[in-house]
């Protein structure tokens, strides 16, 4: 039996669940859910269980390679369909004298599809600098976002070299860019969202400054979050759906796993590249 699952920045389908065997569903359902911790403290009859596939087969995009090869196992014929191919990578102007594990992990991240992924490397890895040689050859509007104003400032710093404009929304104010790094507490007001995470020393963004940066962060077509693993956190979560115009998402983080059981939902997110984390263990 053939399938077909589109997958795009709102998510991904299988078309024709319906004719997905019972017990294949059934199992699907089970991989794509997971015991939320709030659960164990609350009264209601809510079982705790948070399923990630939906009835019309719906699911979210970093799932993908994980449905799909659950069905490729099980005999199904899976054709995977990019809703927005991304452009062919430009090729690298070696401005940012990437090691050898680093040039691979960005090779690792260029050459997959959907082009989704957390690259995972310890504190001295390069992180930042692998993902700027990747913002470096893209050929899009591109959003960092930062956990901090002080770590914005950082990127900045690293972004310096690239061949585009760059540009800051934080601290209360919106400088615009072909690149553009956000701080999450900014973004988060920007689209009227709650911020799980405070930084007492940035100011608030209101006003001119406010509307440009909605306008911005909506029209995103690449997507770079810092300290990945807090995309758990709701705020997070809403912010990036907002940006549906994006066809690339790439995380950074350390430690891509949580200890409250919501590891599946990094996932949903982004596919951790696991050659990449390989490459910085074996070199570092």
């Amino acid at each position: 039996m053939k399938l077909t699952i589109t997958a795009s920045a709102v998510g991904s389908k299988i078309f024709d669940f319906g004719s997905v065997l019972r017990d294949d569903r059934t199992a699907l359902n089970r991989r794509l859910s997971y015991q939320h911790p709030a659960a164990l403290w609350g009264s209601s009859s809510w079982d705790g269980n948070v399923r990630l596939l939906h009835a019309d087969g719906c699911f979210n995009v970093g799932c993908t390679h994980t449905v799909a090869n659950y069905l490729t196992q099980r005999g199904y014929e899976v054709e995977l369909v990019l809703a927005q191919e991304p452009p062919i990578p430009l090729p690298t102007r070696g401005v940012y004298g990437l090691r050898p594990y680093q040039q691979q992990a960005v090779d690792a991240f260029l050459s997959q599809r959907p082009l989704w992924g957390i690259i995972q490397g310890s504190p001295r890895s390069g992180r930042t600098v692998i993902a700027a040689e990747i913002i470096d050859r893209m050929q899009t509007p591109t959003t960092l976002i930062s956990e901090r104003l002080e770590l914005a400032y950082q990127a900045l710093d690293h972004l310096s070299k690239s061949r585009y404009t760059t540009g800051l929304i934080g601290n209360g104010s919106y400088e615009d860019g072909d690149v553009v790094v956000s701080t999450v507490q900014s973004a988060c007001q920007a689209f009227n969202q709650p911020s799980s995470i405070k930084d007492r020393s940035e100011i608030s963004l209101t006003g001119e400054a406010k509307a440009k940066a909605r306008l911005r962060l909506a029209a995103t077509r690449f997507l770079v979050v810092d300290e990945t693993h807090h995309v758990a956190a709701a705020s997070y979560r809403k912010v990036i759906r907002q940006m549906r115009q994006r066809y690339g998402t790439l995380g950074l983080s350390g430690t891509p796993w949580r200890d409250d059981g919501q590891d599946l939902l990094l996932e949903a997110f982004w596919r951790l590249v696991s050659v990449v984390r390989k490459l910085c263990e074996s070199v570092l």
